[in-house]
């Protein structure tokens, strides 16, 4: 990892994990970390988008891999919009906002954001040039299975109930279907990567998808439990995520120099 991409991850987990989870033990009152949070949600994940279209400039039109990395970069976006619809269509700048809809029209872009991702990870593939093993095929099966399981078991209780709408019913399904899906092929792109310079970078935005997923799931329960408020210690998990696709597009930026 080169200097330039090595202090954007200092400043990543600093401006991340550093304010949205210690920061109220620094003085930092929580309306301001509410606040930051909702614009960290937005910054950080165009910058990633931009850094995932500077590292696609490097390659040639025809290369999948330049495809891979513009996927990704909408994906970024397109949380980024989702964020931006949040915030300001449902005034959450305003302290005493209430909470907004389930499905709101943010909901749109949130689930476009990881089928976008999905098929950058699948032109990955596509650029690896090998065959998928067995055991490769097998395990991004099974990853996606039991992440669906899992997702289902944690909002069963919100799809059973009488007063969910049917409508919010269809986008809790939605959104319990895409984030496996982009899991089973992050695993599926894993298995068919050689060891070597180019492929860290890559390692960096499969560990970021899965952080996305990780925040999703939390969010889901503490939803649930009617104890998600925003600048929720799960708010740090989203933009530390699309901090660390910004620093791995850098990272990427800097090997094919």
């Amino acid at each position: 990892m080169g200097i330039y991409s090595f202090l954007a991850l200092f400043v990543v987990i600093v401006s991340t994990v550093g304010v949205l989870f210690f920061g109220q033990n620094f003085g930092l009152t929580p309306e301001f970390v509410k606040q930051y949070s909702n614009f960290s949600m937005i910054v950080i994940p165009f910058l990633a988008f931009v850094a995932c279209l500077m590292s696609a400039s490097k390659y040639d039109r025809a290369d999948e891999t330049k495809t891979a990395w513009i996927f990704v970069g909408l994906g970024s976006l397109s949380f980024c919009i989702a964020q931006v619809i949040f915030v300001f269509v449902y005034g959450q700048l305003d302290p005493n906002a209430s909470t907004p809809p389930f499905p709101a029209w943010s909901d749109i872009f949130y689930l476009l954001s990881p089928l976008l991702m999905t098929y950058g990870l699948y032109n990955l593939r596509k650029s690896l040039r090998g065959v998928v093993s067995g055991l490769g095929s097998f395990l991004a099966i099974f990853v996606a299975v039991a992440a669906v399981i899992f997702a289902l078991i944690v909002q069963w209780s919100s799809l059973v109930n009488p007063d969910t709408s049917s409508l919010a019913i269809v986008v809790t399904v939605l959104y319990e279907l895409f984030d496996p899906i982009m899991l089973g092929f992050s695993v599926l792109a894993l298995s068919m990567m050689l060891g070597g310079l180019v492929s860290r970078p890559w390692w960096m935005i499969i560990f970021a998808l899965v952080i996305i997923y990780v925040g999703n799931i939390i969010f889901n329960i503490t939803n649930i439990n009617e104890t998600y408020y925003i600048g929720h210690l799960v708010d740090v998990t989203w933009p530390l995520a699309f901090g660390l696709i910004f620093v791995a597009a850098l990272w990427n930026r800097e090997i094919l120099r």
